[in-house]
């Protein structure tokens, strides 16, 4: 079975971390919209 290139993995692996990143900062802010709404 041929190898992939190291290329196409850190693409991969870029594109995870990018949506990490994004859910990671849209966590809290989901979060606190939910509880704000709840109080509302």
């Amino acid at each position: 079975m041929a190898s992939q290139p190291a290329g196409h993995k850190n693409g991969d692996d870029d594109k995870r971390e990018r949506w990490y990143k994004r859910f990671r900062w849209l966590g809290p802010i989901y979060t606190l919209y939910r509880i704000v709404r709840d109080h509302l």
